[in-house]
């Protein structure tokens, strides 16, 4: 049994005619009688009776025609849906955004949208309702140097000593890292902005300037780079990040019970040198 037969079937059905259905269809008769006797042979009933040249339906063609009938509408449903879809007039949007914009900006935006738009569904949480942090650890950040560089032969490196080398700022955590130079009163030399720490570690591999970055990133650069704890330390806090409305499942806090202790083991916040 397959999708064609259950067409030619129906057609024959609405037809009356093997003849019929044939030129609905636009193929020729003995084709719908092949497909008609197959799908016979699959149902292991007759779904016609023959005699003068007409078919009339059995009681068993016509209690199958009913689930036949639910297949095609249901066809004509995923085709109109489809449609939709293309020119963009159904679908789900679910929205996550910060409770300003969807306090007062959002809604007058969404309501001229779905005025237009009869079909689609929308889900709209502001962050702070849909997720929940929490604050897992503190590490410092570390100074990336070019192998060969000359602040390479100290064991620390204070901020002061940055001041005229080339810097790769992160646009993520500039503020971060402004503030920690503008508490010192110390200028700095930017000289590239990237939104990536592997981007800002590769320059520096290349030797284009220096950077201060999370203690992760670097170890993938191998000895292109090296890396040197800060004086004073610029920290780095780590949180994790909780759908608010699911239960914590046990193996989920067992984890993050693991990782908070390795974390605390391998990055202690002020550990030795």
């Amino acid at each position: 049994m397959n999708f064609r037969q259950l067409e030619i079937f129906r057609t024959v059905i609405e037809a009356g005619s093997m003849m019929g259905a044939a030129r609905k269809l636009n193929i020729s008769q003995p084709g719908v009688t092949k497909a008609i006797a197959a799908l016979e042979g699959s149902c292991g009933y007759p779904l016609f009776t023959r005699q003068a040249g007409s078919i009339t339906p059995t009681p068993e063609a016509w209690q199958l025609n009913q689930s036949v009938e639910r297949v095609f509408v249901d066809i004509d449903e995923v085709r109109r849906v489809s449609l939709d879809i293309r020119d963009k007039i159904a679908g789900h949007l679910s929205i996550s955004t910060f409770p300003s914009l969807a306090s007062r900006y959002l809604p007058r935006l969404l309501s001229n949208y779905l005025r237009q738009r009869q079909d689609v569904k929308i889900s709209l949480q502001s962050d702070d309702a849909s997720i929940e942090t929490e604050h897992l650890h503190k590490v410092e950040r570390v100074c990336v140097l070019p192998r060969g560089h000359r602040l390479t032969a100290a064991k620390r490196i204070k901020l002061s000593d940055l001041r005229d080398e080339p810097f790769i700022s992160l646009h993520a955590e500039r503020i971060a890292i402004e503030h920690a130079f503008s508490d010192l009163d110390i200028g700095r030399n930017d000289r590239i902005e990237t939104r990536h720490s592997e981007s800002a570690c590769a320059f520096v591999a290349n030797g284009l300037g220096v950077t201060i970055v999370d203690p992760f990133t670097p170890a993938g650069f191998g000895d292109a780079v090296v890396t040197r704890r800060l004086d004073p330390p610029v920290y780095l806090n780590l949180w994790t990040l909780w759908p608010r409305y699911r239960v914590r499942s046990k193996v989920t806090l067992e984890f993050i019970d693991v990782l908070r202790d390795s974390l605390q083991k391998d990055l202690p916040p002020s550990g030795p040198d």
